[in-house]
């Protein structure tokens, strides 16, 4: 997704040399403008945002607004897993002990938001 399409696999000309075009001497192509080369997949990727390990590809031009959309999801699909058993927890902790076990989830909650962004930072 977003690799350097073989037409701008182009000679280089005079031209070229004066407008400063970048040329990638791994991938052996010029590249366009907001390209780089990726050292993981070993190729050039347009609009290159990062390489993401857990989706095996490089986020750029072509995968962008799927990468987005794979991480609202999750972030809504954890939403609703977190609600559910905090709600579980905050009725079976029910009677005088609710107000302490609202604010353990809170905690957690809280707690488990700044692990994950340590985590996944």
């Amino acid at each position: 997704p977003g690799t350097v399409p073989q037409e701008f696999a182009l000679r280089a000309t005079e031209h070229d040399r004066l407008q400063r075009r970048r040329y990638c001497k791994i991938c052996n192509v010029w590249k366009p403008e907001r390209t780089h080369h990726c050292s993981v997949c070993d190729k050039c990727c347009l609009c290159m945002d990062h390489h993401c390990h857990w989706m095996l590809t490089c986020i750029g031009f072509g995968n962008r607004k799927y990468y987005m959309q794979t991480l609202g999801f999750f972030t809504l699909g954890l939403a609703q897993v977190h609600g559910s058993c905090a709600a579980q927890v905050v009725e079976d902790l029910g009677g005088p002990r609710r107000q302490l076990a609202t604010e353990l989830v809170l905690a957690a909650s809280v707690l488990g938001i700044c692990a994950a962004h340590r985590l996944f930072r």
